[in-house]
């Protein structure tokens, strides 16, 4: 499959082939006509763009216990590779989720138990590098949260769910960090202390 085409594509590779022809194609691409097959295949025209609104909410305070209790908790990995199903709206599992936050196979066996516990108890705490959140409002009032694929023309955002959307810039009002990590709180996600450990302790298998 060619980069335009992978642009134009639903699949995995949407996102880095469309920035690479977004990035290159009025520079090292232009002898290309990138931009023109772009727009042919409807792929890409500024003049057209619809764009989505996608605010990741507020998280509520947490009622659960402190991470140094959860982490006394006995985890089930078994378990834990269930509820780790929701883990996958952000990170990679494997060939399966989406790259939105760093890839979690191999990275709890880096870690004490406890940062893993504290990782998922509080996403916010302490954010990889890289992977910081920008919120980007537009001059008609859209909101989208998510990372920056780039900052040129146009800006590429990638929302949670793995929505990738490109902000022509002169329709940017506002961009700036979110302050906060995209990732849901277990409570959003409806997770227990118990769902917490299970899911670490299957973690720490990957």
């Amino acid at each position: 499959m060619g980069v335009l085409e992978a642009a134009g594509s639903d699949g995995p590779a949407k996102a880095e082939a469309l920035w690479w022809c977004l990035t290159r194609g009025g520079g090292d691409w232009q002898k290309f006509g990138i931009e023109g097959e772009l727009k042919a295949r409807g792929i890409y025209d500024p003049a057209k763009v619809e764009l989505v609104e996608i605010v990741s909410p507020e998280p509520p305070k947490s009622t659960l216990p402190p991470a140094a209790e959860i982490a006394n908790l006995k985890g089930d990995p078994a378990k834990g590779k269930v509820a780790a199903a929701r883990c996958v709206m952000c990170h990679r599992l494997g060939d399966t989720g989406i790259d939105v936050g760093p890839p979690l196979a191999g990275w709890a066996n880096t870690q004490t138990h406890e940062v893993v516990v504290r990782s998922i108890l509080d996403p916010s705490a302490d954010i990889a590098h890289g992977f910081d959140a920008y919120r980007i409002k537009t001059k008609d009032g859209i909101e989208i949260d998510g990372l920056l694929l780039s900052d040129g023309n146009p800006t590429m955002i990638l929302s949670m769910g793995g929505k990738t959307q490109t902000v022509p810039k002169g329709r940017v009002a506002s961009q700036k960090k979110l302050g906060r990590s995209l990732m849901m709180t277990p409570e959003q996600l409806a997770l227990t202390a118990q769902d917490i450990a299970d899911i670490a302790a299957y973690l720490k298998t990957l």
